[in-house]
């Protein structure tokens, strides 16, 4: 009765590719295109061409039957997709072999919306039901369902498996660079999952398989190598390095720490740890203010956190954010909203991850600021009190201006009774950020690449 009902539920192509889930469709359209690009190449590979096993299908004419192919691989998933939850390596025996029936049901799926029987089966019809029922197949036999290996496996299913085997690492590489890591993970498999010939296709046209992961790459959570907004030459006078406040075990709740340093701007000679001249932040602050640089200064350190920041989604590394020192200068200058809503235009970053810290001594000495970061916190622009003493600003006076974040000065009564104030806080609405956990300073490319191994 079951397969009964199964076959009355889709009576055209279009009902059963729609009966597959948005995320199981865009993978089929990519595998689509790869599928055509790998058909391409053994058609025109002299190793295929002289093999006297190479089925007559491996041609040109053929080529759009091979984008078939590709695109209703896995039409089985269609009759039950709740069965079929994503490929991962870790799956038991019984999981494995669970989630491959979908091959074989999609064989017999597509031979009822075909609707040709019996043994004499057209060329394009054979195509897809092998595509669909063998591309689980590896070449070694550690496939499924079947276990089938080498030239058992029918030549457009290893197409089809490739494809769809690129498209998922691609898809879950936690990198900038998920086609380049690809690529080497399937050459890898030369004479493994993969035989030599059609690796040695994938070698020989990575620029066109490398074309459809451009075309696609707005589908998949996963980016190329981020474009820099800013230009992080090694011999600029000023940028920044990071160092983690929070430690832990889950890393959406680490929020790093971005620290200024400044080296020759001063343009006089004052012997650092490795002997290069180097400025304090207030030291640079002053010299700023002086040149009339404090704005342009700042907006480019904003630019670069942003571009640390973009590089964590990008990798899908989920970060709690990071806090980035600005000059007081910054806000009690000229109205800067202008220039903010343009770099949260230019960037794309989530606001939210990105915390702008505001000297205490600031709202101490200055009232006349408090409307500008008002209008900035409204804006939105998350403005944190650093070096905050509860004892000196009322949370209420806080709350009036609209701040959302502090960090407790570590040499206040409050921070001696953290417990008991960052409660206090915590019912205002008012997130308590900790101190870094040690001295340690990362580059940008250091603290992605650390981010990395821990995920």
């Amino acid at each position: 009765m079951k397969e009964i009902l199964r076959q009355r539920k889709f009576k055209t192509w279009d009902e059963a590719f729609r009966g597959l889930t948005p995320v199981m469709r865009q993978h089929s359209v990519r595998v689509a295109d790869y599928t055509q690009v790998l058909f391409d190449g053994v058609c025109k590979s002299s190793a295929y061409i002289t093999d006297r096993d190479t089925p007559v299908y491996m041609n040109e004419v053929y080529a759009e039957v091979a984008y078939k192919c590709g695109f209703y691989h896995q039409i089985g998933k269609a009759l039950d997709p709740q069965r079929y939850p994503p490929w991962r390596e870790d799956f038991t025996d019984e999981e494995k072999s669970r989630y491959c029936a979908y091959t074989v049901e999609g064989k017999e799926l597509v031979a009822r919306l075909q609707g040709e029987r019996g043994g004499d089966i057209s060329i394009p019809n054979k195509m897809i039901r092998e595509a669909c029922e063998f591309h689980m197949e590896r070449w070694d036999g550690s496939g499924l369902p079947y276990g089938y290996a080498g030239k058992e496996i029918s030549l457009i299913a290893q197409i089809v498996g490739l494809a769809k085997e690129m498209d998922r690492l691609i898809c879950e590489r936690k990198t900038e660079n998920p086609f380049e890591e690809t690529i080497d993970i399937l050459l890898a498999e030369e004479d493994k999952a993969f035989s030599h010939n059609l690796i040695e296709v994938v070698r020989e046209h990575q620029t066109e398989l490398r074309n459809v992961y451009k075309k696609y790459i707005q589908y998949t959570r996963i980016m190329p190598k981020t474009i820099p907004l800013v230009d992080k030459r090694p011999e600029r006078p000023f940028g920044l390095k990071y160092r983690q406040i929070v430690a832990g075990t889950d890393m959406s709740t680490f929020y790093f720490e971005a620290v200024p340093w400044f080296g020759g701007v001063l343009e006089k000679e004052k012997e650092g740890a490795a002997g290069e001249e180097k400025e304090t932040y207030e030291e640079a602050e002053q010299l700023l203010m002086r040149t009339g640089l404090i704005k342009d200064i700042s907006i480019y350190l904003l630019y670069e956190a942003a571009d640390a920041l973009a590089r964590m989604k990008n990798c899908d590394l989920p970060t709690g954010g990071v806090l980035i020192p600005v000059f007081s200068e910054f806000f009690r200058g000229p109205d800067q909203s202008e220039q903010l809503a343009k770099f949260y235009e230019d960037t794309q970053i989530d606001s939210k991850k990105l915390v702008l810290t505001v000297p205490e001594r600031l709202i101490r000495e200055d009232r006349a600021v408090y409307p500008r970061l008002t209008e900035y916190i409204e804006q939105g622009v998350v403005l944190m009190v650093d070096d905050y003493h509860p004892e000196d600003i009322p949370v209420e006076l806080l709350r009036e201006i609209g701040f959302t974040h502090v960090r407790i000065a570590k040499d206040s009564n409050a921070f001696t009774e953290a417990k008991e104030n960052v409660q206090e806080l915590q019912r205002h609405g008012i997130t308590v950020i900790d101190w870094p956990v040690g001295d340690g300073q990362l580059t940008e490319d250091e603290l992605i690449q650390y981010l990395m191994k821990y995920e």
